[in-house]
């Protein structure tokens, strides 16, 4: 059966089907609906080609020798529109919408693709307000070796440019950051090799980056502290440790060394295995060096110091003796008959007074030297502190009579006892009190305060109305041979103090001080859970 489409085709050409072989009409019929079909075929294909170029989020367009557009998508057309600020038409020629000094890039590109080059660039476009990113394709379409037009295909990056480069912007700040720091940054791999270092490396060991990166960092360890070094990652390695600190030498490309502290950390991978380590290298030399200096400097002034106590203590013991000779002949002229005229009696007397009180500060000079070298020995025993404190005031009640100073003394609880040098405890509070008297403003008083403290500790307070002592001069009060109130004539050197603080240390006590100038001074005496026994177990004890 002849199709009907290629009968009407037969009426309007004048020919007359009937006069026709039958087979040639199935055959020409067979021919015509298999044209159709694939006509069809055809027709769809290209309807969703162009469906899915319009509707792509690309840029698309083709050109065609004169440069005119013979196809292009709504993309293209939206954002071209939005570029040169005109419509976009079919046959409209590109090259003349666009700019020759703003778009000579995008002219270049063309130029390049109609020379039969097919390649891919990136560009950045500006329009409304902002400035986005294209990739875009260049395809010549050729035929028999001559270009006949050109395909061209752009993809927004804006967002993954912005990102690259922020990451690049990142890295170079980072970079910076790195280089700029006095810290040694490095890192090494699973091996030991140096897989990164800032240009501190070459400030602290002269080596240069690229000739260390690769090798491995034990080879710059200094040889005589490789094997510690090494002892000292093991904890690390092993993960006993979160990260390791410590001090070894590295060596220098001028054959010297840097005294260098590690702080190192393992680097890990996703499954938790170790690739590395990374960390800092702080050049320490110059602290090292300062430590050492001082640390021999302290050596040196301690083995002065002990040389000139044992010098003191000897000078002392040589005074002595004929010191004590002055008095015993001093005292034995007093003594003597015929009896002495009363003027020369009272040179005599002032001969004992200054021997006495030579003899008062040789004795506290041994007592600092003792102290100094660590040779005096202490008895401790229960010490009643109220009866220690009534028999200290029965020896200075004279003086304070002399300069018209009145005693008080305030107990809160009874039967306070401290384990104490008897001796030693007398001779604090003894030089205490005579300085509160000393130093006191006649019709003055002295106040002396005995309490347990809530922390199962005693503080024995003792506090004058005399001069007072600046805020200044407070942190050095009880260094050896101090004394503020030299103007006043009162008698001394100013050791009293020193070796007051050191015998309360060493009986377990602290010392401190409150002052105002013009006001008075109060001196406390704190024990800390001291064994406070009771008083007859003091007094059993001190029988």
């Amino acid at each position: 059966m002849v199709h009907h489409k290629l009968k009407e085709q037969f009426k309007r050409h004048g020919i007359d089907s009937a006069g026709l072989p039958s087979a040639w009409l199935e055959e020409l019929s067979y021919a015509f609906e298999e044209h159709e079909a694939r006509q069809a075929v055809y027709e769809q294909q290209r309807h969703a080609m162009m469906t899915l170029i319009e509707n792509a989020s690309e840029l698309i367009c083709s050109l065609n020798s004169d440069y005119r557009l013979t196809m292009f998508n709504s993309a293209f057309k939206r954002i071209v529109e939005a570029r040169l600020g005109g419509k976009v038409r079919f046959g409209a020629s590109l090259r003349e919408m666009l700019d020759p000094v703003r778009d000579d890039c995008w002219l270049a590109d063309l130029e390049r693709a109609f020379r039969g080059e097919t390649f891919t660039a990136v560009r950045c476009v500006s329009f409304d307000g902002g400035s986005y990113w294209l990739t875009a394709s260049y395809h010549p379409v050729k035929r028999e070796n001559r270009v006949e037009g050109v395909t061209w295909y752009a993809q927004n990056i804006t967002e993954q440019k912005l990102a690259e480069l922020s990451l690049t912007d990142s890295e170079n700040r980072y970079r910076t950051l790195v280089n700029q720091i006095k810290e040694v940054i490095f890192q090494t791999d699973a091996q030991g090799l140096w897989t990164f270092l800032n240009r501190s490396w070459t400030e602290v060991t002269g080596f240069t980056v690229q000739e260390s990166l690769g090798q491995p960092f034990l080879d710059y360890v200094h040889p005589e502290d490789r094997e510690r070094n090494t002892l000292l990652f093991l904890p690390l390695i092993r993960r006993e440790k979160e990260y390791c600190r410590h001090v070894v030498r590295y060596v220098t490309k001028d054959g010297g060394y840097r005294h260098v502290e590690v702080h190192a950390r393992l680097t890990l991978d996703e499954e938790d295995r170790i690739v590395g380590t990374s960390g800092t290298l702080t050049d320490i030399t110059e602290r090292t060096e300062l430590e050492e200096s001082m640390l021999r400097a302290k050596e040196e002034a301690e083995k002065a110091n002990r040389a000139k106590s044992v010098f003191i203590t000897r000078m002392s013991h040589e005074l002595r003796t004929p010191l004590n000779a002055i008095l015993g002949f001093s005292q034995l002229l007093q003594l003597s008959e015929p009896r002495l005229h009363p003027e020369q009696l009272d040179k005599t007397e002032e001969i004992i007074h200054a021997g006495e009180h030579l003899l008062a500060l040789i004795h506290d000079i041994l007592d600092l030297s003792r102290i100094e070298i660590g040779k005096l020995p202490l008895e401790l025993t229960s010490v009643d502190l109220e009866q220690e404190l009534r028999d200290c005031m029965g020896f200075v009640k004279p003086l304070a009579e002399e300069k018209r100073v009145k005693l008080q003394l305030t107990v809160q609880e009874a039967e306070i006892c401290v384990r104490a040098d008897r001796v030693r405890l007398k001779q604090v509070l003894l030089n205490l009190l005579s300085n509160a008297l000393k130093y006191n403003r006649p019709g003055g008083a002295v106040s002396l305060h005995l309490a347990r403290d809530a922390a199962e500790g005693c503080t024995v307070r003792i506090e004058d109305t005399g001069l007072g002592i600046r805020e200044e001069d407070l942190p050095s009060l009880f260094e050896p041979y101090t004394r503020f109130h030299s103007m006043t004539g009162v008698e001394g050197i100013g050791v009293g103090l020193s070796i007051s603080k050191h015998l309360v240390e060493l009986m377990g006590g602290t010392i401190s001080v409150e002052s105002r100038l013009g006001e008075g001074t109060a001196f406390l005496i704190r024990w800390q859970g001291n064994p406070h026994p009771r008083k007859d177990e003091c007094r059993e004890e001190a029988e």
